[in-house]
């Protein structure tokens, strides 16, 4: 598996694990960018904001971009779906940047720009 593929399971699973995971995968400090937070925020806070219900049940990504400008730093892009057990939908932008520790990689930037829904159109 390559990086770019590990990279991706480690983001897939930011939307649908609870703050367990988060403080296991990301740094001490992380760079975020929501329309509900944003600013340099610790692990924890930022695990306690992900919690252990209501997460994500389902998430779908289209890749848009990976890149690994030095050993210790990638990059990555994607378009999310995602949606919950009691039908709420959402779609966003989103931008990760990991760095590695020793063998670990840690998420210490992540931006989310939302997309709007588009209604479907009976044809």
């Amino acid at each position: 598996m390559t990086l770019e593929d590990q990279l991706y399971e480690i983001e897939k699973k930011f939307w649908t694990e609870g703050a367990d995971f988060y403080r296991a995968h990301t740094g001490d400090k992380c760079l975020t960018m929501f329309p509900e937070m944003a600013g340099l925020i610790d692990r924890e806070k930022i695990a306690s904001a992900a919690g252990e219900g209501g997460r994500w049940k389902s998430v779908g990504i289209v890749r848009k971009g990976f890149l690994q400008p030095s050993d210790t730093v990638a990059i990555l892009s994607y378009e999310a779906g995602a949606g919950r057990s009691d039908g709420k939908s959402y779609q966003a932008l989103v931008s990760t940047a990991y760095a590695r520790n020793g063998t670990d990689w840690k998420m210490i930037f992540h931006q989310q720009t939302p997309l709007e829904s588009k209604p479907t159109t009976a044809g």
